[in-house]
């Protein structure tokens, strides 16, 4: 979406990427869990954002992980932490 939205530009296909990415020895592709999708459910209202950040952000904090993204949105949130800003 980002990348049709032209909010995000790559200098190959998705999938060509994504392939690229996962091929990367520390990038480790998780499932999302339910317990994830209850947490994405219990962020609240004070949470900037459409549902796909939601589930973003909770599966970073089921994970203790920093999350990487620039969207600012999120960063200013202060809820967990980033990476990329």
């Amino acid at each position: 979406m980002l990348v049709d939205r032209q909010r995000l530009r790559l200098t190959m296909d998705v999938a060509q990427w994504i392939d690229l990415a996962l091929s990367h020895p520390r990038i480790e592709l998780l499932p999302f869990t339910a317990s994830a999708a209850i947490r994405a459910a219990g962020l609240g209202g004070s949470f900037p954002g459409d549902p796909a950040d939601r589930f973003i952000v909770a599966a970073a904090l089921e994970l203790d992980a920093p999350l990487v993204t620039r969207d600012t949105r999120i960063s200013d949130w202060g809820q967990v932490p980033t990476v990329w800003q």
